[in-house]
């Protein structure tokens, strides 16, 4: 059962927390960077409703928009052998294409973090209300902090102006050949920091 109070600019209720850092995470106006998942049939459960394990998806897809929207160059691996193109049928609709705000500054000759592995060392979930098929979710992502060798990001899932959960995960960079930590790159370290203010 979700105690929830929906309002203006996103929602209250239980599970309403802000971060160490003062971010309400339910809020929509906590960010500049927007992605949007569709919601798939496969992502309910018996209850009808979009699963939990779905919701994790979402953010892991938003992580990674975000991420590479900070550095688009970012090399992170051998490229995998795909197979002949399929043919696929008619184009779907998808509905209106949504606004992401501007980019964030990635500046000239950023480093592109080669030679740098990206592991989830931690990641939180709060689920506020549930997501139903179909639609869409509207992922916001913002940068909460940077260490030396981590960040964290602070994420909200939305249908519609609606709330359903809000997450914050833990990043570590790591060398690939030795599986240690090591630095943040410079120019993704930049990105990061000018991104804190959502």
């Amino acid at each position: 059962m979700f105690a929830v109070e929906f309002g203006r600019g996103g929602c209250r209720g239980m599970n309403e927390k802000l971060t160490k850092d003062g971010v309400d995470l339910a809020d929509r106006g906590s960010y500049r960077f927007w992605g949007r998942d569709v919601l798939r049939f496969a992502d309910l459960d018996p209850n009808g409703h979009v699963n939990n394990i779905a919701y994790a998806v979402f953010c892991e897809n938003g992580r990674v928009e975000f991420r590479e929207s900070l550095n688009p160059k970012m090399e992170t691996g051998p490229k995998m052998e795909t197979g002949p193109k399929m043919e696929t049928g008619p184009k779907m609709e998808t509905g209106p294409k949504m606004e992401t705000g501007p980019k964030m500054e990635t500046g000239p000759g950023m480093e592109t973090g080669a030679g740098t592995d990206f592991v989830i060392v931690r990641f939180a979930i709060d689920y506020i209300a549930e997501l139903n098929y179909p639609g869409t979710v509207d992922i916001g992502t913002r940068a909460l902090g940077v260490g030396r060798s981590s960040y964290r990001l602070g994420q909200g899932l939305f249908g519609g102006d609606r709330c359903v959960a809000t997450a914050e995960s833990v990043i570590v960079c790591i060398d690939p050949e030795s599986k240690r930590s090591r630095p943040i790159p410079d120019g993704l370290r930049q990105s990061l920091l000018g991104g804190l203010g959502g």
